[in-house]
């Protein structure tokens, strides 16, 4: 994939997703997250390439007595957020965006990418929210610049020792 940062132009190889599931406990409630194991070891130019972080929030409907969305509404949210990655992602010889992962907990899926244009996932999202077409509750995002991935830290803990 070719792409361009501060008018340089990089071509970097993205990795095949590997996803991983993992439990923890996040912000006092119980969590899962799936992360995409293959960016991991990452160097610093391909974070670069892909220096806006897009969080897309979806809100659950059907919750138990801890707030965890039951599992239907689980399984309708996963086809939803395979649907927006391969949206916001575009092009699979040249990718707009690497999914990084989602927690879902507290009644809320928090899903990210890595982008490489953040006008093209904003116009992308907007229409995706505009349409009304979605299986969930409530649908919000947010884009802001993150070349470092600081942002992202979470993702890429040791969640074996929790």
């Amino acid at each position: 994939m070719k792409g361009q940062q501060n008018n340089k132009v990089y071509t970097i190889e993205i990795p095949e997703e590997e996803l991983s599931i993992h439990e923890t406990i996040c912000d006092s409630h119980y969590a899962i997250v799936v992360r995409n194991d293959a960016l991991l070891d990452l160097d610093s130019i391909q974070k670069a390439v892909f220096g806006w972080t897009c969080r897309v929030q979806i809100g659950y409907i059907n919750c138990n007595e801890d707030n965890f969305p039951l599992h239907e509404d689980r399984e309708d949210s996963s086809d939803f957020i395979d649907a927006i990655s391969i949206g916001l992602k575009g092009n699979p010889e040249h990718p707009n965006g690497v999914y990084i992962g989602k927690i879902i907990s507290n009644g809320q899926c928090d899903a990210v990418w890595q982008l490489n244009n953040p006008e093209l996932a904003a116009n992308y999202l907007d229409r995706v929210i505009n349409s009304g077409n979605y299986p969930i509750g409530g649908i919000e995002y947010n884009i802001e610049c993150d070349p470092s991935w600081n942002s992202i830290q979470f993702y890429f803990q040791d969640f074996r020792n929790q």
